[in-house]
């Protein structure tokens, strides 16, 4: 009819609205197959489906009225259990003409009879009749009652009581099973969701009356709310809640939380490319927990303490602290922290050329971290396997992985896991001769850094990009980016990455204007004493092939066969084919 087409704009909920309300008023009759209009032509109408909706309610009888608020409160779904629970009378008749009238419908009847709302809109408009106090009466209520009925699947039910008491004036009961609702989410890998539940918690206890229980509450909140933060997009805002817990802590005289803040303080900074910031908090941490004697407390700093010594260049003592990580983690249970600790202690002998351990402890991570089935361990054991690999020569392999490890962390929402990979993964294709997809990836890579603001593993993207582009015969551009790498790594202590930019530097010069030997040789002897200085054959072995090029092309023969020699020498003790191409002779 044009009256319901103008009406309602064509949209299909409201039609139908309009069909009940025409129906009930009489002012509509079917015959037949065909509507028939029975009522006066100028009817007054309302002009939104809100507006009919909240016609339709106020014209039930006051207790079917009662009923349908209630359940609106519940939610778009509700149990007919749950909602007999909190009415006085019995709500079945009710139900009955809500059915009738076409409010709602029976949604399931196993495992217990259940009803819906037909429409979101008459949900809200029912749930709006309430004023405020009586809708915060109702959801307390309704959170009780869940934790009555539901006693033994109260697992299934924290989130609904979290939203319930969320919505009431049991500020309590809201903290509790708001962060229940945040490990639950975390355990089920949903990072995003936990973030929220966590973020909502944190607002809840510093809203809570001042006590120390409430600021415990606070710096719970926080240190949860920074565990899941997967993107590397939130570090401000972590470091902010955490630097006001741990003045919460120091005034509460709380050493056991006071380690954990300053171990996330220190993750964070790691995140940022901070190594000197994240050596003294993880110090701190530790100092704590070992006066504590906690092993649960002094097991995180170490795992931390072990990354940043990566970072500063000291693989020594990186792999030493990883390998003691891996077991601490063992020894606690703590499994997805075993499969991490112990694929990144492979990846710092790999770097070393230690292939047989790196593989070893490489595989362990993996396979701990598929036994976990968590999305944001696996793709850390790819990542550290595929850099195994890599150094390894055995190129095909490491893409694999790092492909492999992109997919998972993508599925999973972890970017800051996707940023780190692009850069290996793209240094790898250049090497192996596709520079041209080593570009997006490193590319992509950098604007990430810019917008999440970090330099974590920043010099490693900006020196890999200089090789990528020299590969592609863009010259001109490497020497400046190269700098940019050397500047960079010379701020975070990371020789390993330094090193890299100065034999690329080298290699533009000697590209450039080759007979400007003294400063090639300045960046290829530089690049060569920083390897030698952190341990990393792999690297070495390949700038000593680099320089012997150089002298070759300088017409130095005998020198450039010592080099060769050299290199031949250090690529024949870990087991790999020296000449590019060839991939791993290490199986």
């Amino acid at each position: 009819m044009p009256l319901i087409r103008e009406k309602s704009g064509g949209n299909p909920a409201f039609i139908e609205e309009v069909l009940h309300a025409l129906l009930e008023r009489k002012l509509l009759a079917q015959q037949q197959d065909a509507w028939q209009w029975t009522g006066d032509p100028e009817v007054a109408f309302p002009e939104t489906i809100q507006d009919l909706a909240r016609a339709r309610i106020d014209q039930l009888d006051e207790p079917v009225k009662r009923t349908v608020q209630t359940a609106a409160v519940i939610g778009r779904t509700f149990s007919l259990r749950l909602l007999t629970s909190l009415c006085e009378e019995s709500v079945q008749p009710h139900l009955e003409m809500l059915k009738q009238l076409g409010l709602i419908y029976e949604s399931n009847i196993f495992p217990e009879l259940a009803y819906r709302f037909k429409h979101a809109v008459m949900q809200d408009v029912a749930y709006q009749g309430l004023l405020g106090p009586r809708r915060q009466e109702h959801h307390g209520a309704i959170g009780q009652a869940i934790e009555t009925l539901y006693v033994d699947r109260l697992e299934e039910q924290v989130a609904i009581l979290a939203y319930h008491y969320a919505h009431s004036t049991l500020y309590g009961k809201a903290l509790t099973y708001t962060r229940l609702a945040g490990d639950r989410a975390t355990r089920l890998h949903a990072p995003a969701e936990a973030a929220n539940y966590y973020a909502q918690a944190l607002t809840i206890a510093r809203a809570l009356p001042p006590s120390p229980e409430a600021q415990r509450a606070q710096i719970d909140a926080a240190i949860q709310l920074t565990s899941v933060d997967v993107s590397g997009q939130d570090l401000g805002r972590d470091q902010d809640n955490l630097e006001q817990a741990l003045i919460l802590a120091e005034t509460l005289q709380d050493k056991p939380r006071e380690a954990q803040v300053y171990y996330w303080l220190g993750r964070i900074q790691y995140a940022r490319g901070n190594p000197p910031g994240a050596i003294r908090h993880a110090r701190q941490s530790l100092t704590i927990a070992d006066g504590l004697d906690q092993a649960a407390l002094s097991a995180p700093p170490v795992n931390l303490m072990g990354r940043v010594y990566w970072q500063l260049s000291d693989y020594t003592k990186a792999s030493q602290m990883m390998v003691r990580s891996t077991e601490q983690m063992h020894q606690l249970g703590n499994t997805i922290e075993a499969a991490t600790a112990a694929g990144f202690a492979g990846r710092i002998f790999g770097l070393m050329g230690e292939f047989e351990q790196a593989l070893t402890y490489a595989e362990r991570g993996l396979r701990l971290a598929q036994n976990t089935q968590s999305p944001f361990a696996q793709a850390a054991a790819y990542h550290y396997r595929g850099i195994v690999q890599a150094q390894r020569g055995a190129w095909s392999q490491a893409i694999a992985d790092y492909r492999a490890a992109r997919a998972v962390a993508q599925q999973a929402g972890d970017l800051f896991r996707v940023y780190t990979v692009n850069f290996w993964e793209g240094r790898t294709h250049t090497v192996s001769g596709h520079a041209a997809q080593g570009r997006v990836l490193l590319e992509e890579g950098l604007a990430f850094a810019t917008r999440i603001g970090t330099k974590f593993d920043l010099p490693h993207g900006k020196a890999n990009l200089a090789a990528c582009l020299l590969a592609l015969g863009d010259v001109e551009a490497v020497p400046a980016l190269c700098q940019e790498a050397i500047d960079l790594a010379s701020e975070t202590g990371d020789h390993f990455f330094k090193a890299l930019a100065y034999r690329t530097l080298a290699e533009a010069g000697f590209a450039l204007d080759a007979t400007d030997r003294q400063r090639v040789e300045e960046a290829i002897r530089e690049a060569i004493r920083l390897q030698r200085s952190i341990g990393t054959k792999p690297e070495q072995a390949h700038s000593y092939v680099c320089y012997a090029r150089f002298l070759q092309g300088w017409g130095d023969t005998e020198q450039a066969r010592e080099f060769l020699e050299q290199a031949m020498g250090l690529f024949g003790q870990m087991g790999m084919a020296w000449e590019p191409g060839q991939g791993a002779s290490a199986k």
